[in-house]
């Protein structure tokens, strides 16, 4: 699991931020665009810790090939389990989600938006739902999950895809080989999309579009984006008004078209959609603290969290109190980081859980780190933490996450 990422307490100052910088006029072209690739992995992208090995970044560009652009990327480390689920009968992206039990999920292939029938190869727990169909070249193009979780993208033959368990046809291949593929469909529109970097790690994105502020994107476009992350191989699904994505906790993180408005309100119910499943991870962040008297934000000199901490002076009647809710009923670690403090003089920290002393922990060692300090059960009412320090020491307090470890679905 990734140690630091950067990221708001609980997404929801990272979703407010994107809504207003997504509110801004986009600015007026000077001059020859700069390289989008260098735009894509050079942004400040708005990151987000969901799940163990599941992690969520967004951005808007007010000018990116040639047009504002809103993007929704989700990274799952290697071997994080992705399944094809269907709807019976259609039924939202988020709906099939949540029944499923999944973290995160974005809307799969096509179908027929009359009838609900799906459109190209569907295979399910490996059994040929729906065979590939000879689309645009030799085959289809799709993807598909082995038994081990290894996610591969490629055209297959018309038929069933053997040596997976899951497979869902898209349209165009995009990227192949780390190089684009060409196609001559120029059409801009709201995308969703499957790629596969050489880690074995797999990227779902969601592009917004047919907005004044995101101008949706071309198949080029799309494999320059997917390439700009860093994938291999990737696969267009089903986009326009479908295209959605979701996570639990945050909700809809992009801004599905179907309503015409640049908001989260416009998901359309589709006949598939593909479900992640993982270990939840929720990230109380010291900024969302009331701060007790005597106690200031600073600056950490290395290893903050989001850059910053917060310092409680050396007295050990005050205490830091962290009220922690789950993003379901589950066991959950509690772990917590601190970072190095110019001009701190830290000690041992005394953690209360439960109105008990539970552990003592020494902030002079293990800065930067995750620690896990304890194991509960967390179901509807939120966990109460409380931190308090020694006489004459410094408390420093950063971030505290849950992470779920047992009662997962799936």
């Amino acid at each position: 699991m990734r140690g630091t990422f950067r990221s708001t307490s609980l997404g929801l100052a990272s979703s407010a931020a994107l809504l207003l910088a997504a509110c801004l006029p986009a600015q007026a072209k000077r001059g020859p665009e700069p390289d989008p690739t260098a735009l894509i992995q050079e942004a400040a992208w708005q990151e987000d810790e969901v799940g163990v090995g599941v992690v969520l970044r967004r951005s808007w560009f007010p000018e990116l090939f040639s047009g504002p652009q809103s993007i929704a990327v989700l990274t799952l480390e290697a071997g994080v389990r992705l399944d094809v689920v269907q709807a019976a009968p259609l039924d939202r992206t988020s709906s099939i989600a949540a029944s499923f039990g999944g973290l995160v999920a974005v809307n799969g292939g096509f179908f027929n938006t009359k009838t609900g029938a799906p459109l190209g190869l569907i295979q399910v727990d490996g059994e040929s739902v729906v065979p590939a169909t000879e689309v645009q070249r030799t085959g289809q193009s799709a993807f598909g999950v082995d038994a081990r979780n290894r996610v591969t993208v490629r055209e297959v033959p018309p038929g069933r895809w053997a040596g997976v368990e899951d497979a869902l046809g898209g349209s165009a291949l995009l990227v192949e080989n780390g190089r684009a593929v060409s196609w001559a469909n120029a059409a801009r529109h709201p995308r969703t999309v499957l790629g596969v970097r050489k880690d074995g790690a797999v990227l779902l994105a969601c592009v917004d579009g047919r907005s004044d502020k995101a101008a949706g994107m071309s198949y080029a476009e799309l494999s320059t984006l997917m390439i700009a992350l860093g994938c291999e191989a990737a696969v267009n699904l089903d986009g326009g008004g479908s295209s959605t994505m979701w996570t639990l906790g945050l909700g809809i993180v992009n801004h599905p078209s179907d309503n015409g408005k640049f908001d989260a309100g416009g998901e359309r119910a589709v006949a598939n959609a593909v479900v992640v499943s993982a270990p939840a991870v929720r990230v109380f962040d010291e900024d969302a603290l009331g701060l007790p008297d005597g106690a200031a934000h600073v600056e950490a000199a290395d290893d903050g969290y989001r850059g910053d901490a917060a310092v409680l002076a050396g007295d050990a009647a005050l205490r830091f109190t962290f009220s922690l809710e789950a993003l379901r009923p589950g066991t959950y670690a509690l772990e917590a980081r601190w970072p190095r403090v110019r001009d701190a003089k830290p000690g041992w920290v005394t953690v209360e859980l439960g109105g008990a002393d539970t552990k003592r922990l020494d902030q002079r060692s293990k800065v930067g780190r995750w620690q896990r300090f304890a194991t509960v059960a967390v179901g509807a009412d939120p966990v109460e933490v409380v931190w308090r320090g020694e006489e004459g020491k410094d408390v420093i307090v950063d971030a505290i996450r849950l992470v779920e470890v047992a009662g997962a679905p799936r």
